[in-house]
């Protein structure tokens, strides 16, 4: 019986120190988020919303296919960015397209999109159409 009792103490010690041993080597220490990043972070969801809201991307935009492919500071202010997206429609063009006959074709966007103090200021998809005035930019029309 002290046998079992000594066997049934060992193990149970061993099965705790293994338990702490492993509990404090996967602890992460998380990084104290920096005023820039979570100000980062904030204006990156503001632009990300913007885009996902957009006439083009609301008319046939492929959900889950906006993907933050960079990310530029702008200058002088600190609280300015410029994100830099992909995403996917089901036809060409840009904005509602609502009444047109269009060719039924995967299509890869990529808008730029610049915060400043957490609000929009500019958005842009592929160097073409205004997002904010839904028109092309001079030069661009088709």
């Amino acid at each position: 019986m002290n046998r079992l009792r000594a066997s049934f103490t060992f193990a149970l010690l061993a099965a705790l120190v293994a338990s702490l041993m492993f509990a404090t080597g996967c602890q992460e220490k998380t990084p104290t988020p920096t005023p820039e990043s979570t100000t980062m972070h904030s204006s990156r969801l503001v632009a990300e919303r913007f885009l996902s809201r957009c006439p083009t991307f609301v008319f046939d935009g492929i959900l889950g296919s906006i993907d933050l492919s960079t990310v530029e500071r702008c200058e002088p202010a600190e609280s300015c960015f410029t994100f830099f997206f992909t995403f996917k429609t089901t036809h060409p063009g840009y904005g509602d397209r609502g009444g047109q006959v269009l060719a039924q074709v995967i299509t890869e966007h990529t808008a730029r999109i610049t915060t400043e103090d957490e609000v929009v200021t500019r958005g842009v998809i592929d160097d073409k159409w205004d997002i904010m005035a839904q028109r092309f930019l001079p030069g661009t029309e088709p």
